[in-house]
């Protein structure tokens, strides 16, 4: 169950990626994640060929990588914004992974914030990833709840 605490930083983390929309962070450091899940290599997307999705925007070699993308965002984007979900299941803290440090797991992606988590992660991937999508949850709807509103669904302290 989810801890007061763990939800009111969750809220706290959806203030700032609503504020972040607006001029939005180049996500997976500006690689295109298309070609990172169905060529497995790294490559750098182009600056005028971009999506937006859950506050970050992401790039692509080209338009087809973007349509695809497009037409199915959680299938390339990072679980959990692309925060550690090891970190994010045994202590509630939202550190963000790292490029170098990513795997696919069931179709999504995860970013690992050291070799160690990722390697934790590999070798009893299913409560983490249990976890990274009951967050991924929260933090949508909590993301939906803002656009309805048209503000943050939490107030800054």
């Amino acid at each position: 169950m989810t801890s007061r605490l763990a939800i009111a930083v969750l809220l706290l983390n959806c203030a700032f990626c609503y504020a972040s929309d607006k001029d939005p962070s180049p996500g997976a450091d500006g690689y295109c994640l298309v070609s990172t899940v169905e060529d497995n290599v790294w490559i750098k997307g182009e600056t005028n060929i971009t999506s937006v999705y859950r506050g970050c925007r992401f790039h692509f070699l080209n338009g087809n990588a973007k349509a695809k993308f497009d037409k199915k965002p959680e299938f390339y984007a990072p679980m959990i914004d692309g925060n550690d979900p090891v970190l994010s299941a045994d202590s509630d803290k939202r550190v963000p992974g790292k490029r170098g440090f990513a795997m696919r797991h069931k179709d999504r992606t995860f970013f690992f914030a050291s070799r160690k988590n990722m390697e934790a992660f590999d070798a009893n991937p299913d409560p983490y990833a249990l976890h990274a999508r009951n967050q991924q949850e929260i933090e949508d709807k909590l993301r939906r709840l803002e656009l309805n509103r048209g503000k943050p669904a939490s107030v800054k302290p």
